[in-house]
């Protein structure tokens, strides 16, 4: 019996082999096989383009001399510097101000927050002022906190800077931000305050430094940082596609 296997083994094996010799010269076997074993590479069609992109949106702001600050902001800035110093790291969007003198005033605000001052007009005083020939739209909105600083406490104006100081609320911190527990009651809504309440608050500002100058010196130095930024960034990302 073990001879007889043995013999038809033998027979077997040239036709087994014909077999796999068939399957693996087949070409489409070879092809399949050629393809599993190549790294598969994609090309970005992305990169292809925004590299010049980016590029063109950075002459353009050259050439439109977007980082230069205007003589006006130049002349708010050397005001603003007499009292107070301006702390205004690059990639950082937040900027305080440090006050000089007592109290000590800081102020901090985002560049990112700034918006558009609607104003308040009604509709028809909106139509007179277009058919007089007069700006509607107003410029720059930017939130701000001022802090005035007594010893370990603190009274916090949250404000919007525009052309004027608009208070928003008013919170007093007693042993500063780490010593107010989340549920404390740190102040009213100021809009629903007396009229002489709030015009003190608005002394009280003018007081300690909040000005309307320093006002628009925030709403425009915001609109400045912000740019720089940008600017910043852009560079950046097209740095980092080419």
């Amino acid at each position: 019996i073990s001879t007889m296997f043995a013999r038809s083994l033998i027979r077997t094996a040239p036709a087994v082999s014909r077999a796999v010799s068939r399957t693996t010269a087949s070409p489409l076997a070879a092809g399949v096989a050629r393809q599993a074993a190549a790294p598969v590479t994609m090309a970005p069609r992305w990169m292809s383009s925004l590299p010049d992109i980016l590029k063109s949106e950075l002459e353009h702001d050259v050439a439109e001399g977007s980082q230069d600050m205007p003589d006006e902001l130049v002349e708010l800035k050397e005001f603003v510097e007499k009292s107070m110093t301006i702390e205004d790291i690059d990639g950082e969007s937040v900027v305080k101000l440090h006050s000089t003198g007592s109290p000590k005033v800081v102020i901090e605000f985002d560049c990112r927050d700034s918006t558009t001052d609607e104003g308040d007009y009604d509709e028809e005083l909106v139509e007179a002022m277009e058919e007089a020939g007069m700006e509607t739209e107003g410029g720059s909105a930017v939130a701000f906190t001022a802090d005035v600083e007594k010893g370990s406490d603190l009274l916090r104006f949250h404000c919007t800077a525009s052309e004027v100081v608009n208070i928003d609320t008013v919170e007093y911190l007693p042993g500063g931000e780490s010593g107010v527990a989340d549920n404390a009651y740190t102040g009213p809504d100021f809009d629903e305050l007396d009229e002489d309440l709030k015009n003190a608050f608005h002394e009280y500002l003018e007081d300690v430094g909040v000005t309307e100058s320093l006002s628009n010196f925030i709403a425009m130095y915001s609109d400045h940082k912000e740019q720089q930024e940008y600017t910043r960034w852009l560079q950046n990302v097209q740095k980092f596609t080419e």
